[in-house]
């Protein structure tokens, strides 16, 4: 897979353009850059706010085959392993964001009120990925915070973390785009190959749930199951465990750690 990178001083939403590619019978491979967006989308319709200074991409795949569900998990991965090369302060965090593990008790700035209200934040978000199917093909979209922006904005989300204040020099967001885009050609790939299965034990050795005890959330924000997060399995969903030792399977939503 090699990419066709597209960048753009400013748009409404990398994520539009894709799909409007998509629409325009486009072949996989393209993928959009903007430096910033004015109306960038996160998970179940959260506004994204995305001021010049960190990293705003999308990009178009057609595969054929594998289950698309996991393909966000597997961009994740490409994601951790870019990052990963410039700061080992990195983390997943199931079905699809990385996050920065904080020192000790400290604990992130709550995010709005959608979230579960016991929910506890000893990480912040550095990234997070939204996959969009449409038309047989799918837009992988992901921000990625690398630059503190120089102008004010609000956000009703958690706390931050920026690459920049982990790393001692750091690039401009193209170059962090440029490398994600190379992890994400052999992660692609092999997933196409063998499914998600060959990421698993990867996932499960890097998400910061694993091993606590969590609540998950549906689209509606209804806590729709409680326990300890066992594994992430080799179809990409995540298995808990009930205080009673009974297992169940979520498939989407949010999940967060409680006290």
């Amino acid at each position: 897979m090699k990419f066709r990178l597209e960048i753009y001083d400013e748009i409404g939403s990398t994520n539009d353009v894709v799909k409007q590619a998509i629409s325009d019978g486009a072949a996989e491979g393209l993928a959009v850059i903007a430096r910033r967006q004015t109306a960038g989308r996160g998970r179940q319709g959260r506004t994204w706010v995305s001021p010049e200074g960190s990293l705003y991409m999308s990009v178009l795949l057609r595969p054929e085959s594998a289950d698309p569900a996991t393909l966000s998990l597997v961009s994740g991965i490409a994601v951790l392993r870019a990052l990963r090369k410039r700061c080992g302060e990195v983390a997943l965090k199931w079905p699809n964001d990385i996050v920065v593990p904080l020192a000790g008790g400290e604990q992130a700035q709550r995010p709005d009120e959608s979230i579960a209200p016991k929910a506890t934040f000893p990480y912040r978000k550095i990234c997070g990925i939204l996959a969009e199917s449409r038309d047989g093909a799918i837009c992988v979209g992901l921000g990625v915070n690398v630059h503190r922006p120089t102008e004010a904005f609000a956000t009703n989300m958690a706390q931050p973390a920026y690459l920049a204040d982990l790393v001692e020099s750091c690039p401009e967001p193209t170059e962090i785009g440029r490398e994600v885009l190379d992890e994400l050609a052999v992660a692609y790939e092999l997933w196409k190959a063998e499914g998600f299965a060959p990421f698993a034990a990867e996932c499960n050795d890097s998400d910061v749930l694993i091993g606590s005890h969590v609540a998950a959330q549906d689209a509606d924000g209804k806590i729709v199951a409680e326990g300890t997060a066992v594994r992430i399995s080799d179809d990409g969903t995540m298995v808990l465990q009930a205080p009673d030792g009974a297992l169940c399977t979520i498939r989407s939503g949010e999940v967060h750690l409680v006290h």
